[in-house]
């Protein structure tokens, strides 16, 4: 007997349980790898931000390089299932991408720094900002992606599209959890905080631009 075509049902549980998996991937992927790269950024603009301060910002950008071979990697887990890309292509070009999006913030992220004089921005101004910076970067780190998706996948400039508003949602939440915490709490409190919003940012990044890769992969299969 031929086998049957799968159901409609069959195939929602299907696109279901890739998004959850993309979703899980890309958060934690953000915990580990965003939570090494602002701690690889704090050191360098503690040491050496007084003393040289343009050294400092490019080795902040350079330690975008972290971000991106970690959330790439977790990332290619999920898509070498369903998705001809190989490991080398997909890690590089999130790496090229997470390095050119620092690269666009941390100028940006400076001026922030200084907007308020001698105090603190306020938290809306943050969130405004984070708004608009995530959907700048987000196009940015996705472009080297959507390079390697062409011949793959169908319309791939869509993942440009969809990281723009995937991270205008995402980023605001690593401004918001560090600045709820108590004030009070010290080091490590702040590190948690951090670290919840890593993780948060890199889920609500995954859950929106997982519906596009869901739409991809199943354009995909269609196909063979």
């Amino acid at each position: 007997m031929a086998p049957t075509a799968p159901t409609a049902p069959a195939v929602r549980t299907g696109s279901q349980a890739l998004w959850l998996r993309w979703v899980r991937a890309n958060a934690v992927g953000e915990l580990i790898g965003l939570g090494l790269t602002g701690a690889a950024a704090a050191v360098v603009m503690l040491a050496i931000a007084p003393r040289h301060p343009l050294v400092a910002v490019g080795g902040v950008v350079a330690s975008g390089a972290i971000e991106g071979t970690i959330v790439g990697a977790a990332q290619w887990r999920v898509l070498r299932d369903h998705i001809d890309v190989s490991a080398r292509r997909w890690v590089t070009a999130t790496v090229v991408g997470a390095l050119a999006a620092w690269a666009a913030g941390v100028t940006p992220s400076l001026l922030l720094a200084d907007a308020g004089g001698a105090g603190e921005p306020s938290l809306p101004m943050q969130l405004g900002f984070a708004v608009a910076l995530g959907a700048v970067a987000g196009p940015v780190l996705a472009g080297p992606q959507a390079l390697v998706l062409r011949g793959r996948v169908e319309r791939p400039w869509r993942w440009i599209g969809a990281n723009a508003v995937a991270w205008a949602c995402a980023l605001p939440v690593t401004f918001m959890a560090p600045a709820l915490a108590p004030a009070d709490g010290g080091v490590l409190v702040l590190a948690i905080a951090f670290a919840v919003g890593a993780f948060a940012a890199g889920a609500v990044a995954g859950a929106v631009h997982g519906v596009v890769l869901v739409r991809f992969a199943a354009g995909t299969a269609n196909r063979s």
